[in-house]
């Protein structure tokens, strides 16, 4: 299976005078004309997810509406993909949803993504993977067996936004 991990799009500095709740910050208006770029793009280089599952955070959300709108794939909102969460949620999420797919989309935030990249790349969670996710950046793993430890993934390849936007 392969397993796309994507942070959400560009929404500006936290700012608790405007957005009290940071779950409710939504992207800015660059923020969503580089993903809908972003999902063009991923469209046409056949990145087609039969499944996302995003953050229930406001810019993660918009960030997933957007790529499954343009990519024609399932959304479903996922609690436990929150900021923060550890790589024992996204390690549930995956096991959940892992028969059945050919290709599963999760969009969250950083560091939780770097986490769970390594993780499932068998690195050291003390260390962390030496990429990091910029706003819209997007990894791709080969998962064999849900059973990381014995069998880590392969990554595919990683996608920071910058150079793609520029095409």
């Amino acid at each position: 299976m392969k397993l796309l991990l994507m942070r959400h799009g560009n929404a500006g500095k936290p700012n608790s005078t405007e957005y009290p709740d940071d779950r409710l910050r939504p992207l800015t208006r660059p923020g969503r004309e580089e993903i809908s770029k972003l999902a063009s793009l991923y469209y046409k280089m056949q990145l087609r997810p039969t499944l996302c599952l995003c953050s229930p955070f406001l810019r993660a959300l918009e960030t997933a509406q957007i790529f499954c709108e343009t990519n024609k794939t399932t959304l479903l909102e996922e609690e436990r993909l929150a900021s923060g969460a550890g790589f024992g949620n996204y390690q549930e999420v995956l096991q959940e949803n892992f028969i059945g797919q050919n290709a599963l989309l999760m969009v969250g935030h950083e560091p939780d993504l770097s986490k769970a990249a390594s993780a499932l790349l068998g690195i050291n969670t003390a260390e962390r993977l030496p990429i990091s996710f910029t706003p819209g950046g997007l990894a791709i793993l080969e998962i064999a067996s849900i059973d990381t430890n014995s069998h880590p993934a392969k990554i595919i390849a990683f996608f920071p936004p910058t150079p793609l936007l520029l095409l």
